[in-house]
């Protein structure tokens, strides 16, 4: 079953092989998430406040300050009103306006009343539990969609499994995404003055389809009364929008301006160990980064990691740290990486292919 499912995943992954980068931002595509049937997570105070309802108004609030303060700016909504829409069709509408930039907006839930505070999500393989279940639940709105299994090819919102997708893909708009995700946290820091959770990565469907720099902003905890109050009210949305489209301003000035040479390397590093697999090789890795470029060993990001393998893939490297077939060993290794590298995380490969490390686990304790 697990095999087949790679196979699956790996006909996905062919999609995402080409590499491209936006020299423009002249169109955006602002999804405000759920809709319709779909309310998403509802308020315990303010009359019971839907999710959707929020969601679409801080999207609105976004467009105007975008329209308003750029004429060679396209805001496309995903929706305008109280409607449904699939993951797929909210991807359709920005692949067919072949955007630059896809912002989805939403307000997260959680069973504890303290937590608080906005995050902001880019594509990838979740790196916490936490971050898991918030994925899980806004993916979920496929279950609402008769035979979901057929349309989403397999995809199970509710198999944690189903998300071995999102560490074998190959996303060339995570520099760009990443950037944005960081504007956007930067900015609701000074805009609203409140907590916020950082940048995180998981396995967000509808970013997965999208063929642009994406970002999923989780504004806030409906769950929390102080995090519900704000979202609620007229203020708090408007700031909350205002310091998405203060994001957005930075963002697209910095891909406007930004230029990288990504053709010079300094001879006199050390070049990292370009990897090989065979067939029968399995073993246990650190997976540190994924990148378009051809980094060396002693790139600063790496802060003096060694060995450092890369595997070309497409256009671009994936960056591991470390080689083992003893799972104890490679928990060691995960642990001195992540002392360096926070969302570095343990992955396994097996007859040549990258698969969740308990998969790998299991192949080696029964050979």
């Amino acid at each position: 079953m697990v095999y087949k499912k790679i196979g699956i995943v790996l006909l996905f992954c062919c999609l995402f092989m080409e590499f491209s980068f936006a020299q423009a931002v002249r169109k955006v595509v602002i999804d405000a998430g759920h809709g319709g049937k779909d309310s998403g997570t509802v308020a315990r105070t303010r009359k019971h406040q839907h999710e959707k309802v929020i969601a679409l108004a801080i999207a609105k609030k976004v467009g105007h300050y975008i329209e308003k303060n750029f004429s060679d700016v396209e805001v496309i909504y995903t929706r305008t009103k109280d409607v449904y829409l699939t993951l797929n069709q909210r991807a359709k509408v920005a692949n067919k306006a072949d955007a630059d930039l896809f912002i989805s907006i939403h307000v997260d839930a959680v069973g504890s009343r303290s937590v608080s505070g906005a995050s902001v999500y880019v594509l990838g393989l979740h790196r916490s539990e936490d971050n898991l279940k918030v994925a899980m639940r806004e993916n979920a709105v496929m279950l609402q969609e008769e035979d979901y299994k057929t349309k989403y090819a397999g995809f199970d919102p509710k198999d944690a499994e189903s998300y071995i997708i999102f560490s074998l893909m190959q996303n060339q708009y995570l520099n760009n995404s990443m950037t944005m995700a960081s504007f956007v946290d930067k900015h609701l820091k000074t805009k609203t003055k409140r907590h916020t959770k950082g940048v995180k990565q998981a396995g967000f469907y509808v970013l997965r389809e999208v063929g642009m720099p994406s970002v999923l902003i989780e504004t806030g905890y409906i769950t929390n009364s102080s995090d519900a109050d704000y979202l609620c009210s007229a203020t708090g949305q408007d700031k909350t929008a205002y310091a998405i489209y203060n994001a957005f301003r930075d963002y697209k000035s910095f891909v406007e301006n930004h230029t990288t040479d990504l053709g010079k390397e300094n001879m006199s590093q050390e070049k990292v160990t370009e990897a090989t697999i065979g067939d029968d090789d399995t073993y246990f890795t650190i997976q540190l980064a994924y990148s378009g470029k051809n980094l060396t060993e002693n790139d600063p990001y790496f802060k003096g990691l060694s060995p450092i393998f890369k595997y070309k893939k497409g256009n671009g490297y994936r960056y591991t740290y470390g080689r083992t077939k003893s799972y104890t060993k490679a928990l060691s290794l995960q642990q001195e990486a992540r002392a360096k590298i926070s969302d570095a995380y343990l992955v396994g490969f097996h007859q040549g292919e990258l698969n969740m490390a308990s998969v790998v686990r299991t192949i080696l304790n029964g050979k």
